[in-house]
């Protein structure tokens, strides 16, 4: 007598914080999402790249707005793809400062303010 034993692939999950909101101006920032046990590397795509570019598992801000941050990680043998994970990047505008030196005393009727 046979028996058959089917042994399926096991979950990974991905564990990824909300993101922070951040200044258009602010520097690059990494992500640190973590993954399962397939060991395959957790990557990472912005949705709106008008907002920010994803590099690896660097952030670059380029423009005011909202994107979403998808985080993936790819099954093996053992392991099946790990459900993925979005966290929403909220990018604002950066306040302006504008600063002039002091002016000197200027008598009206006098050129150029005649």
């Amino acid at each position: 007598m046979s028996r058959t034993l089917t042994v399926s692939q096991a979950s990974q999950t991905i564990t990824f914080n909300t993101l922070s909101a951040k200044t258009f101006g602010d520097a690059a920032f990494s992500l640190t999402a973590t993954g399962g046990a397939s060991g395959n590397a957790v990557t990472y795509s912005s949705s709106n790249t008008n907002v920010a570019t994803v590099s690896g598992s660097t952030v670059t801000v380029v423009g005011v707005g909202t994107t979403t941050i998808t985080a993936n990680q790819a099954g093996n043998s053992n392991y099946s793809a790990a459900t993925t994970v979005s966290r929403t990047l909220t990018v604002v505008q950066a306040s302006q400062t504008i600063t002039f030196g002091a002016l000197s005393p200027v008598n009206i009727g006098v050129a150029p303010f005649v």
